[in-house]
């Protein structure tokens, strides 16, 4: 009883040791895995759905990371937009406040 209880412990443990280092050696395979945030996640998910898009068929999206600069950018320039008609509404109240 004792000796099958050993030859049981002995090879379960023989069965994790090599599960464990055949799955290493099955990630190194695969390569560097990417890690991303919950927010990072939701962009390349927005890239994809972008990507696959009909509309965008016959555009080249060379990588995640260029797409993700273009979206940086175009926000940046709407930012960029918006604070200048700001400014403009305020110039144009001061101006008119001044009059009075």
């Amino acid at each position: 009883m004792k000796d099958k209880l050993l030859i049981l412990l002995v090879s379960t443990i023989l069965m994790y040791l090599t599960a464990v280092i055949f799955h290493g050696i099955g990630l190194s395979l695969i390569g560097p895995l990417p890690t991303a945030e919950a927010g990072g996640l939701l962009r390349y998910r927005e890239y994809m759905v972008e990507a696959k898009s009909p509309d965008n068929i016959y555009r080249d999206f060379q990588s995640f990371d260029a797409w993700e600069t273009k979206k940086v950018f175009k926000k940046t320039l709407s930012e960029l937009e918006m604070n200048q008609a700001t400014n403009r509404i305020w110039k144009k109240f001061f101006k008119n406040k001044n009059k009075h």
